[in-house]
């Protein structure tokens, strides 16, 4: 059941944040859908996670498809709403999976996003590899 998941990866938050309880945090949500992002939310986020800065993809990004999280760090980041260097991205992949990584970052690691309203003719998506 999705709340039985949603715990068991608020348990690996805890597990994760607990080692340096001092660290600030940005979790990355991007669970394709904004009613999961809100259960997410709810279920998970609680009062153990004061010092997390939560960045649901549905309120950051219109196309939530087409938003990675470098992507959403990169906004955050150049728009000076990023306050902390320790991630936790947590997003659905395909099969129904659902992804959790943790990582540092710093500042320079952060290019300026590249923006265009140039057309392409042949741009297709594809998961083959």
């Amino acid at each position: 059941h999705l709340t039985d998941a949603f715990m068991e990866i608020k348990a690996e938050l805890i597990k994760i944040m607990s080692k340096d309880p001092n660290d600030s945090f940005t979790i990355c949500v991007n669970l394709m859908l904004p009613s999961l992002e809100k259960v997410f939310k709810n279920t998970v986020l609680v009062d153990e996670f004061s010092k997390v800065k939560l960045v649901l993809h549905s309120e950051t990004v219109a196309n939530m498809m087409g938003a990675t999280t470098p992507h959403v760090l990169a906004m955050l980041n150049e728009h000076a709403r990023m306050n902390t260097s320790r991630v936790i991205s947590i997003s659905l992949g395909e099969g129904l999976s659902i992804n959790l990584a943790c990582f540092d970052t710093q500042d320079t690691l952060f290019l300026k996003t590249m923006k265009t309203k140039q057309v392409f003719d042949n741009g297709q998506v594809t998961h083959e590899m």
